[in-house]
């Protein structure tokens, strides 16, 4: 390769001109990062309660689990950070040159303030901090920037969530009916269910309370009408009844195959029953007289799944229809009920226990006794009833903290947004675009003063001659004219350098 440097070339004139490639590369980069958040918020917010699903392992690139929807967040801010970051770079750099032809500053402030965006050891210089000010603030704020990538993935996390669903389901129902039906194994319906109905009421007198019945649809719950037994008990209606019930306790004659001591036959706290067949009871509690019939009620009750069993709602409404006097299932629920009403029931005094009269708590017993049935397969219908089934379904599902995120934006492009300000304002001062590539370099350093300072030093790897580091350069227009009297732009020597001025041809 031949250089043409006849002595009979003459230098070219440049006048200076502002270059739009250098301020449309600070605000592209801004505008690229500020759009890049953009979207990492849209994309975060479409993903909120929407399923996280995991990785099966069965695809190498399964783009739709929740790793990898993370990952697509993590690299949306990795780009947009970078986009903010080369911005403030190209600010610091027109800045840069902006301080370097106002101030005086050694050859080893030049090698820190030319190497901190890539040595973070270099922000430690004293001079440079003390005659670049603004432009060691860039160079934090290129340095922090990072952060901001830390931040803005980690605003989406997963969390538990259960999801609802209502279907048309076929639930068990009641069949009070058909007692004379044979089962599978040849035993009458009838015969089964005494023995069934007899510890269906021991459970539910024990438990006090509805017994949990077998998980029809799991995590589910559906409300349900039906009807079925439950005693009224109220004051007899007629004073024939009244006198019979009061003799009946004043002669002790309890209808019972045994006597009772009399301290308790004529005790105004025993609780008996005096007479029963299989559609009424009579009965004194309380120091008062009973009257108990069994009814047809209507129920309409909430089944739920509670771990894993599924209870009745206790709240459940229910309302008497009519009076039943024969029926096999109405005649069994009193013949079992009827022992827990016969001799002997220790009461308090008052005429109230939990907030419920005496003929309250009967008629609740019958009750639960009724609902509990549902936990007895023999007592289901063969045909189920088809009803709304509300099933819930655990599943995790992507929560997005949008706060955190925005913030973390809105302070990476506040601090993109004031460097590209400095640099758009140096630029413009400086009247052209400058950068630390090494064509600047070589244009800006080649001048008979750098020459001498540097003849005979070896400038290679290693540390830079004493004398060389602390000599003090500034950029500007070099005072002696070189090749026909043009002035030469450079660093140089204080004393042999004045400022540029904006639309001054220079080489």
């Amino acid at each position: 390769m031949t250089f043409n440097n006849s002595e009979n070339d003459s230098p070219k004139r440049t006048k200076r001109r502002l270059d739009l490639r250098a301020p449309m590369k600070m605000v592209g980069f801004m505008l690229a990062g500020l759009g890049l958040a953009i979207i990492h918020h849209f994309y975060y917010a479409s993903l909120r309660d929407s399923e996280a699903l995991s990785d099966t392992g069965l695809y190498i690139w399964n783009t739709g689990s929740q790793e990898w929807k993370i990952r697509y967040g993590t690299a949306l801010a990795f780009v947009s950070k970078t986009a903010m970051a080369a911005a403030i770079s190209y600010a610091y750099q027109e800045h840069l040159w902006r301080t370097l032809q106002k101030k005086a500053i050694t050859i080893r402030g030049l090698d820190a303030a030319s190497i901190v965006l890539d040595n973070l050891s270099s922000l430690f210089n004293a001079e440079y901090i003390s005659k670049a000010k603004i432009g060691a603030v860039l160079v934090v704020l290129t340095w922090l920037l990072p952060l901001s990538t830390l931040v803005a993935p980690a605003t989406l996390t997963v969390k538990p969530y259960t999801r609802l669903a209502d279907s048309i389901m076929p639930v068990p129902v009641l069949n009070l009916s058909g007692h004379s039906e044979v089962d599978t194994y040849g035993i009458q319906r009838g015969r089964l269910l005494n023995i069934v109905l007899s510890r269906l009421a021991l459970t539910t007198a024990l438990q006090q309370s509805i017994v949990p019945i077998p998980v029809i649809v799991p995590n589910s719950s559906y409300n349900l009408s039906f009807s079925g037994p439950s005693l009224k008990c109220e004051t007899p209606n007629t004073q024939n009844i009244t006198d019979l019930i009061n003799e009946a306790v004043n002669t002790g004659d309890m209808g019972l195959d045994y006597d009772l001591p009399p301290d308790i036959a004529y005790s105004p706290r025993a609780w008996r029953s005096l007479y029963y067949r299989s559609d009424f009871l009579w009965l004194w509690a309380a120091q008062a007289p009973y009257v108990c019939t069994i009814q047809r009620t209507s129920f309409v009750a909430t089944f739920a799944t509670f771990a894993d069993s599924q209870r009745i709602d206790k709240d459940y409404q229910w309302a008497w229809e009519e009076l039943v006097t024969t029926d096999f299932y109405y005649d069994q629920l009193m013949a079992e009920l009827i022992p827990f009403f016969t001799g002997y029931v220790g009461l308090t005094r008052e005429e109230t226990v939990v907030n419920m009269t005496t003929a309250e708590l009967m008629e609740e017993f019958s009750r639960n006794m009724t609902l509990s049935l549902f936990s007895v397969e023999q007592a289901w219908s063969s045909t189920p009833q088809n009803t709304t089934v509300r099933t819930a379904t655990q599943l995790n599902v992507f929560a997005y903290n949008e706060r955190n995120l925005l913030l973390a934006y809105g302070l990476a492009f506040c601090a993109c947004l004031g460097s590209v300000a400095v640099g758009l304002r140096a630029y413009y001062l400086n009247g052209t675009s400058y950068n630390s590539s090494f064509s600047s370099i070589v244009s800006t350093t080649r001048n008979s003063t750098l020459d001498i300072l540097t003849e005979g030093r070896p400038l290679g790897p290693g540390k830079l001659d004493k004398n060389i580091e602390q000599t003090q350069l500034i950029f500007g227009i070099l005072d002696n004219k070189e090749k026909g009297g043009l002035p030469r732009s450079g660093f140089g020597l204080p004393s042999e350098i004045r400022p540029e001025k904006r639309g001054k041809p220079y080489w």
